[in-house]
C-alpha cells in the first residue's frame, strides 16, 4: 500500500479520508440490489450503508463543494460487501483507487503513468493497450465500417 501511495503522491494525487458510512441513496440501485451491500437504518430512520465503494462517495463531496472541483485523489480504504466469505472473498477488504476530476486528456495519461509506475514498483510485468469507443460529438474511427 505504501508504493501504491508513493506513485500516487508522486502523480501529484492528494489523499483523501471519505467517510466509511454513507447514504445508501448515493449508490446506483443495482449495486443496493445485489444484496451486497450492508444497509440498515440508523437511529433517525435514514437508510445508510458500509463503503461498498468508494467513488460515488468521493464525487459526491467534490460535487457539495467539499473539495477544490479540480481535485486530483487517491485513497487507500476498508471496503465492504455483503455476501457469503469465500477463499479469497471477504466481507472487509481495502480498495485502492484515484479520482480524477480535471477534464483534461492529459489528465488520462496522467493516471495511466501513475498506475504504470505503481505496477513497475511491485514488479508486475505489463502492457497497457488504450481504445477509443468514442462519443456523442466524435465517434471512434471503427464506427460505420
Amino acid at each position: 500500500m505504501e508504493r501504491f501511495r508513493d506513485s500516487a503522491i508522486h502523480g501529484g494525487y492528494d489523499e483523501v479520508f471519505p467517510p466509511l458510512l454513507a447514504t445508501t441513496s448515493l449508490f446506483p440501485k443495482e449495486l443496493l440490489d445485489t444484496e451486497e451491500v450492508f444497509s440498515f437504518k440508523d437511529k433517525s430512520q435514514r437508510s445508510i450503508c458500509l463503503a461498498p465503494e468508494h467513488t460515488m462517495i468521493i464525487a459526491n463531496n467534490v460535487l457539495m463543494n467539499r473539495r477544490e472541483k479540480h481535485a486530483r485523489l487517491f485513497y487507500i480504504l476498508p471496503t465492504f460487501r455483503y455476501e457469503r466469505p469465500q477463499k479469497n472473498r471477504y466481507r472487509q477488504f481495502w480498495q485502492l483507487g484515484v479520482e480524477n476530476f480535471v477534464s483534461s486528456p492529459f489528465e488520462e495519461i496522467g493516471v495511466i503513468e501513475s498506475f504504470a509506475s505503481f505496477l513497475e514498483s511491485i514488479d508486475v510485468k505489463h502492457v497497457i493497450e488504450l481504445n477509443n469507443v468514442g462519443t456523442y460529438c466524435c465517434p471512434s474511427r471503427s464506427e460505420g465500417k
